[in-house]
C-alpha cells in the first residue's frame, strides 16, 4: 500500500521508478527482510548495495534493549550477504540526537565484521532537521 501511494502521489520525487517493481538490474521485494536475508545467506547470494530504510536508530546512550538488538541483527545479517566491496546504507536520526549517534557509531565498532563508515547529512523538510545517513563498508 505504501509503494502504491508513493507511485501515485510522490511522482515528483520518485518519477516512474516504482511503475515496475522489477527491471534488468533491480528488483523491489516487499517481504520480511529477516526471512529474505536468511534465504540469501543460505543460497550464497551477494549484493553490491543494501539499503536499510526499516527504522531509525534508537534514541539512547547505551546500545542495549530490544530495538538495539533489532538494529544489530539487521546490520549483521546484511553484512553477511554484502559483497566485500559493497555498501550498506541507512538513515539514522536528526543531527540533534548527538549521544544516540555516538552510541550507534560505537556499536558499529563492536560488530563481528569490521567496518568503516562515512556519515552524511541533509536537510529533510518533513523532519524539519538535518538528518544523518550512513554508508558502511566492510574492512
Amino acid at each position: 500500500m505504501v509503494v502504491d501511494a508513493c507511485r501515485i502521489h510522490l511522482r515528483g520525487c520518485c518519477g516512474d521508478s516504482l511503475d515496475k517493481l522489477e527491471g534488468p538490474n533491480y528488483k523491489i521485494i516487499i517481504d520480511d527482510c529477516l526471512k529474505m536475508l536468511d534465504e540469501y545467506k543460505e543460497t550464497g547470494r551477494k549484493f553490491d548495495v543494501i539499503i536499510n530504510d526499516l527504522t531509525d536508530i534508537p534514541i539512547a546512550t547505551s546500545p542495549q534493549g530490544e530495538m538495539w538488538d533489532f538494529v544489530k541483527k539487521i546490520i549483521n545479517k546484511s553484512l553477511v550477504v554484502l559483497r566485500d566491496d559493497g555498501s550498506y546504507l541507512n538513515h539514522a536520526l536528526g543531527e540533534s540526537c548527538i549521544e544516540a549517534l555516538k552510541t550507534y557509531e560505537a556499536m558499529l565498532s563492536t560488530l563481528p565484521v569490521k567496518v568503516t563508515f562515512q556519515r552524511h547529512s541533509a536537510y529533510v523538510p518533513s523532519f524539519m532537521e538535518n538528518w544523518v545517513f550512513y554508508e558502511i563498508k566492510k574492512v
